[in-house]
């Protein structure tokens, strides 16, 4: 079974922006304008990352947390099959699985959709006091970038800076959103450590 390129490769793979210097140094792939340095940098980063925290968790004592990393790694880091637009529209389940250094935290099924708007496909998560909102862009036919915001329970969405030429703020979230085995996932570099990963099946 094949593991997952990294997203430089993808990126590389999808045509955006980079030059064959860059490619041969493996340096940072050049993201959109409207998403911060330091987000690139953590989307960058993001398979990397990931996979040191879940080998991590793969050695602890618990064999709940053992048996759930590897799990996880499965469908974040083994390659996926190719994700359509068509496929993401509708309403989904989505569970969240937080991911740190010494643990998971999951927490149960809340309700999320995707829908396409003249701007794009627009993602939110519609339940449960901790929300997220905002739009996909392709980077190739098995992956997505989220480039979005974090809001709490019924108060106004919150749209991501760069898109409203704002600068960054604490409410900005972006990830990667790849297909799985009963939906899709999409992960989220958290600002100070750690992922949250969100599970959607139907």
């Amino acid at each position: 079974m094949s593991k997952r390129c990294s997203l430089s490769a993808a990126l590389l793979a999808a045509g955006l922006l980079l030059s064959p210097l860059a490619f041969a140094e493996e340096t940072a792939p050049t993201w959109p304008a409207v998403i911060n340095a330091a987000d690139q940098q953590r989307l960058t980063s993001l398979d990397t990352q990931v996979k040191q925290l879940l080998d991590q968790l793969q050695q602890s004592e618990d064999e709940t947390t053992r048996n759930e990393a590897l799990n996880l790694y499965r469908i974040v880091l083994e390659d996926p099959e190719p994700l359509t637009d068509a496929a993401l529209a509708g309403n989904w389940k989505c569970r969240s699985v937080q991911i740190e250094s010494k643990a998971l935290y999951g927490y149960p099924n809340f309700k999320c959709s995707l829908r396409q708007t003249p701007k794009g496909l627009f993602l939110e998560k519609t339940s449960s006091s901790q929300r997220i909102s905002g739009y996909l862009q392709r980077l190739d036919d098995k992956q997505l970038v989220f480039i979005g915001g974090a809001s709490v329970n019924d108060d106004p969405q919150v749209g991501y800076s760069g898109l409203e030429k704002a600068a960054a703020r604490e409410s900005d979230v972006v990830g990667v959103v790849r297909n799985s085995y009963d939906g899709f996932v999409l992960l989220v570099p958290e600002p100070f450590g750690g992922f949250n990963l969100f599970r959607f099946s139907r």
